[in-house]
């Protein structure tokens, strides 16, 4: 009976020890994370494109710590804000959601242990919460980019060696004149970028996730930008885009040029697409003088009659069936063919009747 007694204490105090130990590895990893958090601000969207990494770490916990299953359900949330960005566009930063669930897990672990310090334990760890947020509210007020993402994104295009939290200066983001953005850094939003009033050409590679275009219609210097996998349906909440004069739009991930605002001043457009694309959007481009168009399949040129002042065409690549109202435009001059396959006696004769120059470059 003493031994059977013994034993469920040995139980009850190996099990208590074991709250002690996950409590302290949980107040490490918090302080660990606040730390890489402040020097590195996109270490938490990491795993921001895939919510694999939160799936297999919640399924193991479970697996391993089957009495306690439900703890590690918490984990179910950093998913959830993925999703919740995926298919809505509503942004919560990663690291608020990583950071609570982790102080939840932390205190549940204080809690069950039985110890007189019971309350000390669960106030550190609201301490750490205070810390971090109050420093990172402090951090955004002082900074001119107030997207963090995008600041580190500035940082490593430009080679500007600096932890995240050390701010850019006015000064080095007057000397930017190209930038380019790509998916490293996950930038969400764009705001602070009109502060780079030497910016003249912008490169956007970013998988799509970008929410907010707006602040670039304060970029008065931008001339230049080209956005590669983007969501176009987002630049839809923008009406008109002034001074931009080249533009490039490549394989995007969502919406058409029907969502994109009125650009008034662009001359040249090239559009690049896996797929056929409507041309009816190009009525959002009206003095577009030089077109370059490449898609999978035969093209249709249905929409191309709103270039009223187009000079030049080039094409890739493409079987140009239906050509008539290409030929229709009064001001072409020149079309570039980058494939035999575009190179027909039909065409070639329609266009030189008209004083359309040909060019087939193999």
């Amino acid at each position: 009976m003493d031994n059977t007694i013994n034993n469920e204490e040995i139980k009850t105090k190996d099990k208590l020890k074991n709250y002690k130990k996950e409590y302290l590895i949980g107040i490490f990893v918090l302080i660990a994370f606040m730390c890489l958090q402040l020097c590195f601000s996109s270490l938490y969207d990491a795993s921001a494109d895939s919510p694999s990494f939160w799936i297999i770490f919640m399924v193991a916990g479970i697996m391993f710590h089957r009495k306690d299953w439900k703890e590690y359900m918490l984990l179910i949330f950093p998913v959830l804000n993925y999703f919740l960005f995926k298919f809505f566009y509503i942004f919560i930063p990663n690291y608020i959601v990583i950071f609570i669930v982790v102080a939840v897990l932390t205190i549940f672990c204080a809690v069950k242990e039985n110890s007189d310090k019971k309350k000390i334990k669960i106030a550190l760890v609201i301490v750490l919460g205070i810390v971090l947020f109050s420093t990172n509210c402090y951090l955004y007020s002082n900074r001119i980019i107030k997207d963090g993402n995008l600041e580190a994104e500035i940082k490593r295009s430009q080679e500007i060696k600096k932890p995240a939290f050390i701010s850019l200066k006015q000064g080095e983001l007057d000397k930017i004149d190209e930038m380019r953005i790509s998916d490293v850094n996950k930038v969400k939003s764009l705001s602070g970028i009109e502060s780079m009033d030497s910016l003249k050409t912008l490169y956007i590679d970013d998988e799509g996730f970008i929410i907010d275009y707006s602040p670039l219609l304060k970029c008065k210097s931008l001339k230049r930008m080209s956005i590669w996998y983007g969501n176009l349906n987002k630049f839809g909440e923008i009406d008109t885009f002034k001074n931009l004069e080249d533009l490039v739009i490549a394989f995007p991930k969502k919406g058409s040029l029907e969502d994109m605002p009125y650009f008034p001043d662009v001359k040249n457009l090239d559009i690049q697409n896996k797929k056929p694309i409507s041309l009816s959007g190009l009525k959002n481009f009206p003095k577009v003088e030089k077109f370059s168009l490449s898609v999978t399949g035969v093209p249709s040129f249905d929409g191309i009659e709103n270039l009223t002042n187009l000079k030049e065409l080039i094409l890739y690549d493409k079987v140009i069936e239906n050509y008539d109202k290409l030929l229709s435009i009064p001001t072409l001059k020149k079309i570039s063919l980058y494939s035999p396959l575009n190179a027909n006696d039909e065409l070639i004769n329609a266009a030189k009747a008209k004083g359309i120059e040909i060019e087939i470059i193999k």
